[in-house]
């Protein structure tokens, strides 16, 4: 059986949407962040809160690393 692999202009396509999707993903996250920064800057948010929001970013980042892989 033949195995249907994708041309080089099809795997470069793929890639590019792929990076369009993961630069979305990532900068809707980063919005959110800094939401939370301009609320520590206005002393609306302990430092401490903020860590841990930072924290969670990178750990939701990291979650997403593995979807955006291509073999």
């Amino acid at each position: 059986m033949a195995k249907n692999k994708k041309s080089k202009a099809e795997r470069r396509r793929d890639r590019e949407i792929l990076n369009l999707y993961h630069q979305k993903v990532t900068e809707d996250e980063l919005r959110l962040l800094f939401e939370n920064f301009r609320k520590w800057d206005r002393q609306e948010l302990p430092y401490y809160e903020l860590t841990d929001l930072i924290h969670e970013f990178h750990k939701k980042i990291k979650k997403y690393g593995p979807c955006f892989k291509m073999g």
